[in-house]
C-alpha cells in the first residue's frame, strides 16, 4: 500500500472519532502525500492513507480497541473539478485469507488428513500441514487482495469513508 506513496508529506484536516478527549489519543491515523516533481506522476499522485489502530492489551497501559467509524477528511485548494477518487481497502471482511485457510484446515483435520508434527495431547491445537492446490493458491491470493471502490469527493476536497477497526484505506486520487 505505501509503495505507491509520493515522496511529500500534505496537511490534512481530519474528522471522526468524536469520543476520544484529543487527537494525540485517537485510533484514526491519516497522512496525505504527492510527488516532489508534481502529482501528475502516475501512482504518485495526490494520495491519501488512512489506519485505525490502537495499542491491544499488553502494549499499553490504556488498551482500547478501535470502533468503526466514518472519517472526514478535507482536503484543501483541490481542484473542483476532482469529483472521485480510488479507494483501496484493508480489512477483516475485505481482505482476509485466514479464513478460507482456517475453512480447509478445519475440513482436513475432520478427514483425518492432517501431517501435523504436534507434541503428543497438542493436536487439536496445531494447524494442518498439508500442500496447498494451486487452485487453493490462487483463492488465497485473490482473498488477500486490497478492496477497491469509488468514493465521492464533494465542494471544498470534503469526502468521507467507513473505516472498519484494524483497517487500512489508501485513497488515490486521478492526476490534475
Amino acid at each position: 500500500m505505501l509503495a505507491t506513496a509520493g515522496d511529500q508529506r500534505l496537511p490534512v484536516k481530519v474528522g471522526g472519532q468524536e469520543w476520544s478527549p484529543s487527537p494525540d489519543t485517537t485510533p484514526i491515523t491519516v497522512f496525505a502525500t504527492t510527488h516532489s516533481s508534481g502529482s501528475a506522476v502516475g501512482a504518485k499522485g495526490l494520495q491519501l492513507f488512512a489506519s485505525n489502530f490502537w495499542p491491544e492489551h499488553g502494549a499499553t497501559s490504556d488498551p482500547r480497541p478501535p470502533n468503526a467509524t466514518t472519517v472526514e477528511v478535507t482536503i484543501a485548494n483541490l481542484p473542483p473539478h476532482i469529483k472521485t477518487a480510488q479507494l483501496f481497502r484493508i480489512d477483516d471482511n475485505v481482505t482476509n485469507p485466514y479464513t478460507p485457510w482456517l475453512a480447509w484446515n478445519d475440513a482436513a483435520k475432520a478427514a483425518g488428513k492432517c501431517n501435523s508434527h504436534c507434541a503428543e495431547g497438542m493436536e487439536a491445537h496445531c494447524p494442518c500441514l498439508n500442500y496447498l492446490t494451486p487452485t487453493q493458491i490462487a483463492e488465497l491470493d485473490a482473498a488477500g487482495q486490497m478492496g477497491e471502490e469509488e468514493i465521492m469527493v464533494g465542494e471544498g476536497g470534503k469526502l468521507s469513508f467507513e473505516l472498519a477497526p484494524y483497517a487500512s484505506v489508501n485513497i488515490r486520487f486521478p492526476s490534475y
